[in-house]
């Protein structure tokens, strides 16, 4: 997997989706009380480092929780496991929160950050088509550039393809009370976030940003 951490100036991002799924591992594995609160303490802490990468996560720990409290023995329920998670989360975003208090300035630069990437940002970006494999330029282009085409399709196809079937086998395997790798367990449940932030601007670029949970 080390080849897909590209682009090379983007490790950090990257490096934010796999501690999403090692924290998630972490609940998954013995989802105690004391758990949830970590879990929401990173979750928030990478929120203040980066917030799209924290709101993929948030949406993931949703998933989990769902998921954990389905067949449940001998744990939190939902809401108290929500609550404690929710209060890490806030504790891990505190920095964010001292210095829109503190620093001059910075509380109005936040919320005008906020308004341009959810609104002006997202209607900004350029149309960008999907490299789909059954739209390759067959006789139209070298036989290199159509092999490249239809891999990038292919591996656009693969988020899609591993998000669904991982989705169903963990639960069923939850159903069934069968043991699943926790590791699993969380790329499952982060695979669709991480889904939506590759197909923003759907290029090779932002799918090796998106492909670990993936």
């Amino acid at each position: 997997m080390i080849f897909w951490m590209f682009p090379w100036f983007k490790l950090f991002d990257i490096s934010l989706s796999i501690a999403l799924i090692g924290i998630l591992s972490f609940l998954i594995e013995r989802s105690s009380v004391h758990r949830y609160f970590l879990t929401g303490l990173c979750v928030g802490f990478i929120a203040f480092l980066c917030r799209q990468q924290g709101a993929l996560g948030i949406i993931g720990s949703f998933g989990v929780m769902v998921y954990l409290a389905f067949k449940r023995e001998n744990e939190p329920s939902i809401l108290k496991g929500f609550l404690i998670w929710s209060a890490g989360v806030a504790m891990g975003y505190l920095p964010a929160f001292l210095m829109i208090a503190l620093v001059p300035g910075y509380g109005t630069a936040f919320l005008e950050s906020f308004f341009f990437y959810q609104i002006t940002a997202k209607s900004g970006f350029p149309p960008m088509p999907v490299p789909w494999p059954w739209l390759a330029p067959f006789g139209r282009a070298s036989i290199g550039a159509v092999l490249r085409w239809v891999l990038s399709g292919l591996f656009f196809m693969a988020p899609f393809i591993f998000g669904l079937s991982s989705l169903v086998f963990v639960i069923c395997q939850r159903c069934h009370k069968r043991l699943v790798s926790s590791s699993l367990a969380a790329s499952a449940f982060l695979s669709f976030p991480f889904v939506y932030y590759i197909f923003v601007t759907p290029d090779i670029s932002r799918l090796g940003l998106g492909l670990f949970p993936s």
